[in-house]
């Protein structure tokens, strides 16, 4: 099964991707906050084209943004998770749409890890970027994608 995971943010973006349901890379995508938002969507469309390659997808797996934020942040994360879901469509691969307790329980065993506990896991089956520095993204990301990969294997 080949999936792009993708922990959608308006700063910092964790993307993982998956083939043959093995984790093949990490990386987290910086969003250049002085660009205009409609360029900076542009750009996160574009890097995860990249990511993606040539690789045909089964899944994009998308963390949903939580409603523990302010409006304002939860319609900004909003956009980024909708470039992700059109990037999903144009590819024709099928949408895996979770939320961050339930990735944590399908993909690591416990849904109440907390994001530290969930990094120190993740770090363990893959080199990360530093926690502070994309890495928690990053781990978010590979969680969602081996949510995914447990429900629809």
């Amino acid at each position: 099964m080949n999936v792009l995971s993708v922990d959608p943010s308006s700063s910092t973006s964790g993307i993982a991707l998956f083939i043959n349901s093995e984790l093949r890379m990490v990386a987290h995508h910086n969003s250049n906050k002085k660009l205009s938002l409609d360029k900076r969507l542009i750009e996160f469309g574009a890097f995860l084209r990249s990511i993606r390659g040539k690789s045909k997808l089964d899944y994009v797996s998308i963390l949903k943004a939580t409603h523990q934020r302010n409006t304002n942040t939860i319609r900004m994360i909003a956009f980024f998770e909708a470039v992700a879901m059109m990037k999903c469509a144009e590819w024709g691969a099928t949408l895996y749409h979770i939320n961050d307790s339930s990735a944590r329980k399908l993909g690591l065993g416990k849904g109440n890890l907390t994001k530290e506990e969930c990094y120190n896991k993740v770090v363990g089956i893959h080199k990360l970027s530093k926690f502070s520095d994309g890495g928690s993204d990053e781990s978010d990301a590979v969680v969602c994608g081996l949510a995914c990969i447990n429900f629809n294997g």
